[in-house]
Formats: C-alpha cells, sequence, structure tokens
C-alpha cells in the first residue's frame, strides 16, 4: 500500500487501460481550454477515485463512464464545477459518440474544401477529398472495432452512412461513380 492512501483504495485495485490514460490526456486538454487550472500532481493522483467507482460499479477495469465520478475532484473553485462536469458528461459519458462526431466534423471539412475547389479544379479537387476520405475510413475502422454494444456499432454505422452519402454527392458533382469507402481504401493504400 502507498503511504497515505487509505486501505480501501488498496483493495479496490481495478485496472487503468491505456485508452483511460488516453481520455484522460484529452479530458485535461479541454479543461484547459476551458481555463479550469489542474495541476499535474491532481491529475496524476485521478486513479483511485476512478478504480474506486469502478470498483462500486463492479468493474474489473476503470470504464470511461467510471471517469464521471471526477467531477468532484478535478475543480479548484466551485464556480469551476459546472464546467468540469460539462467536460466530463461530454467525453467520458459516450467517448466513441464524441470521437465520431469528431469524424465527421472532418469528413465536413474535407467536403467543405471540394466545395470551394473553383469548377475548373473539381477533378483535382475530388482525388484530395478521395484521399481524406480513405484515411477518415480507416479512422471509422478503428472506432467502429472500439465499440462496445450494438447502440455504439448503430452510431458508427450511421457516421459511415454520412461520410458516404458526403462521398456519393462529390462524386455525382463531377460526374464520377461513386466508390464505397472500403473499397476507396484499399485503391489508396494499395496506391
Amino acid at each position: 500500500m502507498r503511504h497515505g492512501m487509505p486501505a480501501f483504495f488498496s483493495s479496490c485495485r481495478s485496472r487503468i487501460p491505456d485508452a483511460i490514460n488516453e481520455l484522460m490526456d484529452d479530458v485535461l486538454c479541454a479543461l484547459r481550454r476551458e481555463g479550469v487550472t489542474v495541476s499535474n500532481r491532481t491529475f496524476f493522483g485521478y486513479s483511485p477515485v476512478a478504480q474506486a467507482e469502478a470498483w462500486l460499479a463492479g468493474h474489473t477495469e476503470v470504464q470511461p463512464g467510471d471517469l464521471l465520478a471526477l467531477k468532484n475532484y478535478l475543480w479548484n473553485e466551485p464556480g469551476e464545477i459546472e464546467t468540469v462536469q460539462a467536460v466530463l458528461t461530454r467525453l467520458c459519458d459516450d467517448p466513441l459518440r464524441t470521437r465520431l462526431e469528431e469524424l465527421l466534423a472532418k469528413a465536413k471539412d474535407t467536403r467543405g474544401a471540394f466545395d470551394a475547389a473553383p469548377d475548373g479544379q473539381k477533378a483535382k479537387a475530388l482525388v484530395q477529398l478521395r484521399s481524406g476520405f480513405a484515411g477518415l475510413y480507416r479512422e471509422w475502422e478503428a472506432l467502429d472495432a472500439s465499440a462496445r454494444s450494438d447502440e455504439q456499432h448503430r452510431q458508427a454505422a450511421d457516421a459511415l452512412s454520412a461520410i458516404e452519402e458526403m462521398s456519393r454527392k462529390a462524386h455525382e458533382a463531377c460526374a464520377f461513380t461513386p466508390v464505397p469507402l472500403a473499397q476507396l481504401a484499399v485503391l489508396q493504400s494499395a496506391a
């Protein structure tokens, strides 16, 4: 048992996966962007709180939802409580949904760059769009593989459908036959 740690915490050692540490890095960056100062000591001390929450929930390893318990740990002044709660909810309540929303935002930016290209440059812009969408499809595959429920797989499928639709419309704008993103990703990796 580490010095100063209550005996309770040493008995509830739910494992902390690397994905949770990465998620906590995202939480820290988001809090700092929102003006909430989190010291390194506080940040690196989150694990016993998260592990206790996981243990109480019956989890053998810390899950994203367990990090919601940090709402009472990461603030310095009472005025920061709402901000901390909002960041934790956005990033930890359903982190897959958040990442899918980020993926869709990237797709919209890629499509926006295509739409902004002058008419004489649309074919060249389509090549860039196809390359960008192939990369987004590879990101999507990783997100879909991380889905843990039917609902999360449905969310991932909906996101892919939206990106496929953006791709289809861009191809039609250039009078090209649309290529499914899975095939596009294979073609891009073979090039």
